[in-house]
């Protein structure tokens, strides 16, 4: 079985307050298809992790530890902007393949701010 690392932001219809992690989780892995998840193969993830500074910054800015093996999620609206922003400034300078991965983080983080939701990292 191939190990996957979704990023996800659950459906707008979903009240996250009435929904605990393990419930965001299994939505995650029943909506693999839904444009709300990113999912990521393990070449994708070490590319990400050793080639770029798309988790330097969430790191950074979010006060996380994200990293293969850690899972987290963000929560703050003003941290998912910083964060945001500063994926929008990396974006100028990025080669392609670095954009295939960051424009649907970018997606991603856009509608967790425009719709208050958290996002999550399967890592």
């Amino acid at each position: 079985m191939v190990r996957i690392y979704p990023i996800f932001v659950l459906a707008e219809e979903i009240n996250e307050s009435q929904m605990n992690y393990s419930e965001a989780i299994s939505w995650c892995y029943d909506n693999l298809n839904n444009p709300r998840v990113f999912v990521l193969q393990e070449e994708d993830i070490y590319f990400i992790q050793q080639k770029t500074c798309i988790l330097d910054i969430i790191n950074e800015e979010g006060d996380c530890m994200l990293q293969v093996g850690e899972d987290d999620w963000i929560i703050s609206n003003e941290i998912k902007k910083r964060i945001y922003e500063r994926f929008m400034t990396y974006i100028q300078d990025s080669s392609q393949k670095l954009k295939t991965y960051l424009n649907p983080i970018i997606d991603l983080f856009s509608i967790a701010i425009k719709e208050n939701k958290n996002i999550y990292f399967l890592f």
